[in-house]
């Protein structure tokens, strides 16, 4: 996958059958990237950041957003879904 995320726009690339947006336009709160809150299982520990990778995958039920962020607390990728692709 590529990390999209210093990019000024959202732009699209595919990669290993998900398509990667870097952060979403709904994400972009006045020219900033906004936060958020992932829970790392393992740590069992919430955390917030802004330095996140979206992708959209393919489903049975259709395309849906994930967000993946790395836990400062195990160093793991956490994931979190962000729901439907609007078309």
């Amino acid at each position: 996958m590529h990390a999209l995320t210093e990019q000024t726009s959202p732009s699209l690339c595919k990669s290993e059958g998900l398509l990667a947006l870097g952060h979403l336009e709904s994400g972009w709160v006045n020219g900033m990237v906004e936060k958020l809150k992932f829970y790392d299982l393992k740590a069992k520990q919430y955390f917030e950041t802004d330095n996140y990778e979206v992708v959209v995958k393919e489903t049975k039920r259709g395309k849906v957003k994930i967000a993946f962020a790395t836990s400062p607390y195990t160093g793991k990728k956490i994931a979190r879904i962000l729901g439907p692709v609007k078309e």
